[in-house]
């Protein structure tokens, strides 16, 4: 392990320069295939509170790892998730620029992407811990910061970890 810290004095400075790096909007599509149920994960809100969202992402190879939460005011029962993408059309060693997807003689299109590009799985992590956080991934391992109230109203959090060496089907690594 290197005892080099990797630090900068001045780190605004090194976010605008993402920032303006960035020329277009970068957004990638795949094919839910009734994988995740309406209403789960909509854009719009439902009786003016947006009740479910996707909270952290992550790249694992070919597969993006989506956590979100579906709180208790909405139609679907309340829960945490991951939701696992499998991009089959991007090159799993390579950085993923900036895509082309079908109609071949338009620009990139995420609203129709590549028929591989796919939703493979939703994993329920929690009923109770329904907000799934900002996701950290090492290797094949998944942290998931899950929090939630418990039924007397106390607040309860903790972190959970997955090995994601088959990505359509994670196990949970217990701590015991």
């Amino acid at each position: 392990m290197s005892r080099t810290r990797n630090w900068t004095p001045d780190p605004l400075t090194k976010l605008k320069a993402v920032v303006t790096s960035v020329k277009k909007r970068q957004r990638l599509g795949a094919n839910n295939g009734n994988v995740i149920p309406h209403p789960d994960f909509l854009s719009a809100r439902e009786g003016g509170k947006l009740y479910n969202h996707f909270q952290g992402i992550q790249r694992y190879g070919k597969y993006v790892i989506i956590s979100g939460g579906i709180s208790s005011g909405s139609r679907n029962p309340q829960g945490s998730q991951l939701i696992v993408i499998q991009m089959g059309a991007k090159n799993p060693s390579m950085p993923w620029g900036y895509p082309r997807y079908q109609p071949a003689a338009s620009s990139y299109d995420y609203k129709h992407p590549d028929p591989r590009d796919k939703v493979v799985a939703v994993i329920p992590l929690d009923r109770t811990l329904w907000h799934a956080g900002g996701i950290q991934m090492m290797g094949r391992i998944l942290a998931v910061p899950l929090y939630g109230k418990m039924p007397d109203g106390r607040p309860r959090s903790h972190v959970r970890f997955y090995d994601f060496s088959v990505p359509t089907r994670p196990t949970e690594i217990n701590s015991s």
